[in-house]
Order: structure tokens, then C-alpha cells, then sequence
């Protein structure tokens, strides 16, 4: 499972649930008909895919979804300097809203 939107700063439906076997995709994908007939084939073959959109557990993404992490990744890039500055303020900032409440509590 890849999940930017915890700790990307994502919109939420960026992420994904991968799955090494092909059949998968029969068990889980939803079919809607704006996709076209469904093609019967063999239960334990992976079937063809022309696109990604109908074998996904919602149905379909929104192009905005991909753009949006694209440009937050070109905007502050995955590494030390950049994602890294927010997610170490990110734990920096808990850590110090957790002592203020603990602070908070033993004075009520």
C-alpha cells in the first residue's frame, strides 16, 4: 500500500493498493458500465488492461489527483531538504503540542 496523503500532503484518493497477482484485479475492481462490456476469459488469468481507471477498488481517479502529487513533488522535492523539513516540523510540533497538554492536564 502507498499512502502519500498521511504524511505527502496529498489529496487522499493518491493513494494506491498494489497486489503482485493479476487475478486480484477480478476480486476486487469495480466495473462500470461507462467502460464498456465486460470480456469473459479464464478465472486464474490476469485479464488484459486497456486502462487503469476500471480495475481500481474505487472505479476511477481523477486526473487532479495525479497532477497534484506530481506538482507537490516538483514543488518540494523528496529528499532531506525539502519533504523532510515538513515532516521533521510536523514531528516536532506533536511532540511539542503532547508536552503542552501533558503540562495542561497535571494544572487542572
Amino acid at each position: 500500500m502507498v499512502d502519500p496523503h498521511k504524511m505527502g500532503y496529498v489529496p487522499y484518493p493518491a493513494g494506491i493498493v498494489g497486489f503482485r497477482n493479476g487475478v486480484v484485479t477480478e476480486l476486487v475492481g469495480q466495473k462500470a458500465n461507462i467502460h464498456g462490456p465486460e470480456i469473459a476469459g479464464p478465472i486464474d488469468q490476469p485479464p488484459a488492461l486497456s486502462a487503469v481507471g476500471p480495475s481500481i477498488l474505487e472505479g476511477s481517479k481523477r486526473g487532479a489527483t495525479a497532477c497534484a502529487c506530481w506538482l507537490a513533488h516538483k514543488t518540494i522535492p523528496l529528499d532531506v531538504r525539502g519533504h523532510g523539513q515538513i515532516v521533521k516540523a510536523s514531528l516536532l510540533n506533536a511532540k511539542r503540542l503532547h508536552r503542552y497538554l501533558e503540562h495542561h492536564a497535571r494544572h487542572l
